[in-house]
């Protein structure tokens, strides 16, 4: 890439794209291309179809009282999987700090507090 002293804008606000993790590019009057756009990542194939974990423990953690503890079998899923999982739906239905979980053996146990 040939430069002058024209292209010392450019060259700065190339550096300031750059930094900021910015794709780009910017084309001259006289048709010099800086830069380049990557093609979009794609997402990562999923394990189990949409709603799969929910079928299988939703209906057990629905029914989870205050003060009450439940067991989850872990079944045909990884149990660290299974578990960030659980936690997400206590998260997302009962806030934060208000459950506890533990994988014991093939279960998970769940312990809501409030």
């Amino acid at each position: 890439m040939q430069t002058d002293f024209q292209d010392g804008p450019i060259l700065k606000a190339m550096q300031i794209l750059t930094n900021m993790k910015c794709q780009f590019v910017v084309i001259t009057p006289d048709g010099r291309k800086f830069g380049e756009i990557k093609d979009k990542t794609k997402k990562r194939k999923q394990l189990f179809p949409r709603g799969t974990f929910i079928n299988y423990f939703g209906d057990t953690l629905s029914k989870c009282q205050a003060g009450q503890t439940v067991e989850v079998l872990v079944g045909e899923f990884n149990p660290e999987t299974l578990r960030a999982r659980i936690c997400a739906y206590a998260t997302n239905k009962w806030g934060n700090d208000t459950y506890s979980t533990k994988i014991v053996s093939n279960k998970i146990q769940v312990l809501r507090y409030l």
